[in-house]
């Protein structure tokens, strides 16, 4: 009886704690839906001042994590915004993940948890990018669930590669050394494509490949390092420890193969235990993560400097990001 009665007890503290858990969670991001401001969209054409000559992997440029999650639940919800706001508040990185639930339905995805349409959001990227001509995307196909690679290639194919709004590489150079190559006047009024999970798709004259997370692939068009010991530590111990493993990552890959690509600085921490969700996580790291970005120009890594990647994008983190620019004397004087 004593046993049954202890089996008991803990099971009702072990639910008390699991509604604990998500009841502070559901407190920690209840402003996780907060709403866009149309005063955000002054940067929806922000790389017009940008010089025709700088070069792509030179340009500081504002990313979005995750950035089909908006109005997903707070466990998987990393951005406020729709990828239209996104795109009216300044980023120009897209991490885009799709999954094929059947075979005409698509969605964008997060762990177990899906979103809105790939057609809905693909339709908003077309509009904005031909609405903006001075603009360029780079669209991040990190994963795919469903087999989905060859329908959304298809899709690109059709939709933006015959309405020549993708980046193509025509040329005798390979991807990598053809993406360090680009300038800005190369790439305005179209997407830069990066297809991830190890798709042979990559050797389409539009789809470029990125590396994996450990960036230990060679010869790869977009480095974004992520390591997860790193980024589910405190939002001190990354600054400390994780981002300049990531810097010494891609100084490392020029040193071995001379060209840089798109490099990709991951600035989000993950929600390690998946409870808190990953508003709680960026609001212990907001500060923190907006004081290195403003350190930024007096670092020695200052110079590799190129996508910035982010949680929860806002106009104000965005400018942070695009005012970097100044300092690189990026803009046209």
């Amino acid at each position: 009886m004593k046993k049954h009665l202890k089996i008991v007890l803990i099971s009702t503290i072990s639910v008390v704690g699991l509604i604990g858990c998500f009841a502070l969670g559901v407190f920690l991001n209840g402003t996780c839906f907060d709403k866009f401001d149309e005063k955000g969209a002054v940067y929806k054409d922000w790389m017009k001042d940008i010089s025709d000559e700088k070069k792509l992997e030179d340009i500081v440029i504002p990313g979005s994590h995750d950035s089909g999650t908006y109005g997903m639940n707070w466990l998987g919800c990393t951005q406020s915004y729709s990828i239209k706001e996104q795109l009216y508040t300044g980023s120009r990185y897209l991490d885009l993940r799709i999954n094929k639930k059947s075979q005409d339905e698509f969605v964008m995805y997060h762990g177990i948890l899906n979103g809105t349409t790939l057609a809905a959001n693909m339709k908003d990227i077309k509009d904005f990018i031909k609405d903006y001509p001075t603009e360029t995307l780079l669209l991040d196909f990190q994963h795919f669930k469903g087999d989905a690679q060859e329908d959304v290639k298809d899709y690109l194919d059709l939709n933006f590669n015959k309405e020549n709004l993708l980046v193509t590489n025509t040329t005798e150079l390979n991807d990598l050394e053809y993406v360090s190559s680009l300038k800005m006047k190369d790439v305005r009024g179209k997407c830069l494509v990066f297809f991830g999970d190890n798709s042979s798709l990559s050797s389409n004259d539009f789809i470029f490949a990125r590396n994996n997370d450990g960036c230990t692939n060679k010869g790869k068009s977009l480095n974004s390092c992520y390591i997860s010991s790193y980024n589910i530590s405190s939002s001190e111990e990354y600054i400390k420890t994780g981002l300049p493993y990531y810097f010494e990552n891609i100084k490392n890959k020029i040193s071995e193969e001379n060209f840089k690509g798109i490099f990709v600085l991951q600035g989000q921490l993950t929600d390690g235990k998946v409870i808190f969700g990953p508003f709680s996580r960026e609001k212990s790291h907001d500060s923190n993560m907006s004081e290195y970005i403003n350190n930024l120009p007096s670092s020695d890594d200052f110079s590799l400097v190129n996508v910035i990647m982010r949680d929860f994008v806002t106009p104000t983190k965005n400018k942070q990001i695009i005012d970097l620019n100044t300092d690189k004397g990026n803009f046209n004087k």
